[in-house]
């Protein structure tokens, strides 16, 4: 029998999380079939089924909603059936709601990931779906290419002296037993303009990297811990992502789950000006001073 976890991943038989399903809400625009290639490369990276889901609007004809989910469904390789159509005025809140009854289901969603200043003006679905979402969010950004093909990718996990939740630990390890891929690298972040609180974390706990790894390690996955110290996280980041194949960042997110509009997220950063989908767990156990950046 399988037990779900509060990361939204399944234990099976084994007791080992992993995912069973990959659930990719689409807007049928052509800009959202960007996370096509990246679902078909997942689904082909570990044993799990796929489902094409949209939110219509209430009036909506669905037939018509369905015949466009199943033509892409077929380009893709999948069966018509995998194909679900909800109908709903507040489509994150349906979009949450439906991969939250659905135990060992990852989300994946194509966003534009503008900046907040834009997204105060333009609805932003992905965003908002972060905040009543049980599970983590695989997020292709705008700078993802639309043709990609993911073969054995690497997480690059951003932590940082104040990342106390630990919420990343149990969805590391449910994609490394779910999917074909490198060991996982633990970059902590200290940034040199931060506040006095930060460096005086930082100063009593040097490793908070190591200590990640040491928490995957007990979970049977083997992660390597490395210090990136600069100005600007998300710059830094990029550089050490630049260095290995095919990254795919996991980011803990507050700011992003609290209803409001930040200007610094660094999170939000990565998603918009990454080449690789970006892993988003939804972190409420973990708060940052007001003001504060969050990795």
């Amino acid at each position: 029998m399988k037990r779900s976890t509060q990361d939204g991943a399944t234990r099976g038989k084994t007791g080992r999380p992993r995912f069973t399903s990959v659930v990719l809400a689409l807007n049928l625009d052509a800009d959202g079939d960007r996370a096509l290639p990246v679902v078909r490369s997942l689904a082909a990276l570990g044993n799990v089924s796929v489902e094409l889901l949209t939110v219509a609007a209430l009036h909506a004809d669905e037939n018509v909603v369905r015949f466009e989910l199943g033509r892409r469904a077929t380009i893709y390789g999948w069966p018509q059936s995998t194909s679900s159509v909800l109908h709903d005025d507040q489509p994150a809140r349906a979009i949450a709601d439906h991969v939250n009854a659905r135990n060992g289901a990852l989300l994946v969603m194509a966003t534009a990931a503008r900046s907040p200043l834009t997204g105060r003006i333009v609805h932003s679905v992905p965003a908002e779906v972060l905040g009543p979402i049980d599970g983590p969010v695989l997020l292709v950004g705008p700078r993802v290419p639309a043709d990609v093909e993911i073969g054995c990718p690497t997480l690059v996990v951003c932590v940082d002296p104040r990342d106390v939740g630990d919420t990343a630990v149990p969805v590391i390890t449910a994609w490394t037993n779910t999917f074909r891929s490198a060991q996982p690298r633990i970059a902590e972040v200290f940034s040199t303009v931060a506040s006095p609180a930060n460096n005086a974390a930082a100063a009593a706990d040097p490793s908070q990297a190591q200590r990640y790894a040491t928490l995957l390690g007990a979970e049977g996955v083997t992660a390597s811990a490395t210090r990136l110290v600069g100005a600007d996280p998300d710059v830094w980041l990029q550089d050490f992502a630049d260095q290995i194949t095919e990254p795919i960042f996991v980011a803990t997110s507050v700011r992003w789950t609290d209803s409001q509009r930040h200007l610094h997220s660094t999170t939000q950063r990565l998603v918009r000006r990454s080449f690789g989908p970006v892993l988003v767990v939804p972190n409420r156990r973990s708060r940052t001073a007001e003001g504060e950046d969050e990795p």
